[in-house]
């Protein structure tokens, strides 16, 4: 999450990080109380949060995400990252409930889409009785989110990567994925400038798919592009089984 603080109060975050980072506690009561009860901006509040989770203190930072939100009920970043904290704490719900909302106010976030997805995926059973949804719905919510995400942020490989390999997890839902659509999901990683590990994935799930396709020899081809890179068990005993 990168958010702006403005530039007036840059030092501010800079004096708290470096008291955070060399061990000091008084100041959560002596400076950081205060700020709760009086400080009024919002994206102050938000910052010193996001200090506070990076550090374990998850509390104290839902407390100024909180506050945040009292001064703006619609402020998106605050609204976020407490979705987050609800989503590690056991509050499902809550936080599918809230990254819905965070969606519905900036569409045009791809952080937040990823988020969405990552929950569906994770809290798949609680999803479809939320919604009633079977399965499989939820299955292809939850591809719709990732690949938003992806569209939104077209250079952010991790997204890229994420959705081609949410295909694979269809079985988890009862579902069955459209491969086509997974060859292209694939081909695209292919375009991004990917290191050596992320680019064998990429060309061994590229053999996968063909082999679900049928296409054998396809199949073998990409598998051999991803044995030339990372010559691992896997790709070896993929590559037997498309011998067959």
């Amino acid at each position: 999450m990168n958010i702006s603080i403005g530039r007036k109060f840059i030092f501010i975050p800079l004096i708290l990080s470096l008291l955070v980072f060399c061990g000091y506690r008084w100041y959560l009561h002596s400076i950081l109380l205060p700020l709760r009860k009086n400080c009024g901006n919002k994206l102050v509040l938000n910052y010193f949060g996001m200090v506070l989770y990076e550090r374990g203190y998850e509390e104290k930072s839902v407390k100024l995400w909180e506050r945040a939100l009292e001064i703006d009920p619609n402020f998106v970043p605050a609204l976020n990252n407490i979705a987050t904290y609800y989503s590690h704490n056991g509050r499902a719900l809550e936080s599918i409930k809230l990254e819905r909302r965070t969606i519905q106010l900036d569409p045009n976030n791809a952080v937040y889409h990823y988020n969405l997805s990552t929950f569906y995926f994770v809290y798949r059973y609680i999803t479809a009785r939320e919604f009633g949804w079977d399965l499989e719905k939820v299955y292809n919510k939850a591809l719709e989110e990732m690949k938003i995400a992806r569209d939104l942020d077209p250079l952010n490989e991790r997204y890229a990567l994420e959705y081609a390999q949410s295909f694979f997890a269809a079985r988890l839902f009862r579902a069955e994925p459209d491969w086509e659509e997974a060859v292209k999901a694939s081909e695209y990683c292919l375009r991004l400038p990917l290191n050596s590990t992320q680019e064998s994935i990429v060309y061994m799930n590229l053999g996968r798919i063909y082999m679900k396709l049928g296409d054998f020899e396809r199949a073998e081809e990409y598998l051999y592009r991803a044995k030339e890179i990372h010559p691992t068990p896997a790709v070896e005993r993929l590559l037997v089984k498309c011998r067959k």
